[in-house]
């Protein structure tokens, strides 16, 4: 379910005067969703979700029809040492006995191999063929030029001694090709017309795997929205408390000038006159405090238009009190923007 912008659970809320969106040929609610839909499909929020998962080592089951790729009801688990090079389009083929030992061989490309760094993202050429054809034991480490890694049981998976049933495949990836394969998966569709509820989807052979990614997808946009909503708040209160305090040294400045003048001209109680006076001087006071407020605010527009920001957390006028409907709307189309452009 895609909060409306005009709800209490919204990004922006109803301060930003979103019904001024409806001049651009849709509803705030349906620009809202649009915009929701770009971000989930993103490169960007899929990247982050990414980073949560430990989907370095795709598995596969060898079957009939060739290989289908399997999760969690693999019995092994394999521990890539992050700090060396591992290496891409090389198939291992596992083997699982029942007495814990584990044979493991290697099956080359024809293309060559191709060595990656997960701590630099970067990928070199490899050194020459990767040979590998030994028995080992869980825990173990396994390395060579091009290689590290040790396989450990996975929990709940129980090993079988027979050979035929307990034949695995793994094989390392790039997060730039998992990024490239899982974003151009991702399917969203509205679930009727003008309802902000979509339906996601992920296109693969690997159910529980894809089920772990969409849990982890829509936990990752929750976290962005929440974290987007403490984004826009904490730079509210910060704008606000700094107006607070320069208005609050300016009460005390006025507050002691005006002890000083009936001390220095010892005065008890003001004149009917002089208080009409002192209430026109404090209405002017406080004129002059609310036009100073917004002269902060456009000194604030002016600044964060020059730095060229894209956060999309730029306060909106109406928030300070000002009433200008254009200016608002022009903020209210930063803001879409930058959530736009991910």
């Amino acid at each position: 379910l895609i909060e409306d912008k005009e709800g209490g659970n919204s990004t922006f809320n109803s301060t930003q005067g979103g019904d001024v969106m409806s001049g651009f040929g849709l509803y705030p609610s349906m620009k809202n969703l649009q915009n929701q839909i770009l971000i989930l499909q993103s490169r960007n929020q899929v990247a982050k979700t990414l980073e949560e998962l430990d989907f370095e080592v795709s598995y596969y089951k060898d079957e009939v029809f060739g290989t289908r790729e399997v999760y969690t009801e693999v019995p092994f688990v394999v521990i890539p040492d992050l700090s060396k090079l591992q290496p891409l389009g090389v198939t291992f083929l596992v083997t699982t006995y029942s007495d814990s030992t584990i044979r493991i061989e290697s099956e080359m490309p024809q293309d060559g191999i191709v060595c990656y760094s997960y701590l630099t993202g970067k990928t070199a050429a490899g050194k020459g063929d990767i040979k590998l054809d030994r028995k080992v034991r869980f825990g173990e480490t396994i390395d060579g030029p091009g290689y590290s890694f040790a396989l450990v049981p996975r929990e709940g998976v129980p090993l079988h001694g027979h050979v035929k049933d307990n034949t695995w495949l793994f094989s390392f990836n790039s997060r730039e090709g998992l990024l490239g394969q899982l974003t151009g998966r991702i399917s969203l569709t509205t679930m009727a017309r003008e309802a902000s509820m979509v339906s996601l989807s992920i296109e693969t052979d690997c159910p529980a795997k894809a089920q772990l990614f969409l849990d982890k997808h829509l936990d990752m946009y929750l976290q962005r929205t929440l974290d987007k909503k403490n984004q826009f708040a904490n730079n509210t209160i910060k704008f606000i408390d700094r107006q607070l305090t320069s208005i609050a040294d300016s009460l005390s400045l006025t507050e002691k000038t005006l002890q000083n003048f009936k001390k220095n001209n010892q005065v008890v109680d003001l004149s009917f006159q002089a208080q009409q006076l002192f209430a026109q001087t404090k209405d002017l006071g406080n004129q002059k405090a609310e036009l100073k407020i917004k002269d902060e605010y456009y000194k604030y527009l002016l600044e964060y238009l020059a730095r060229n920001r894209e956060a999309g957390d730029l306060l909106a006028p109406s928030v300070m009190g000002i009433t200008d409907p254009l200016l608002n709307n022009l903020v209210i189309q930063i803001n879409n923007m930058a959530e736009q452009k991910i």
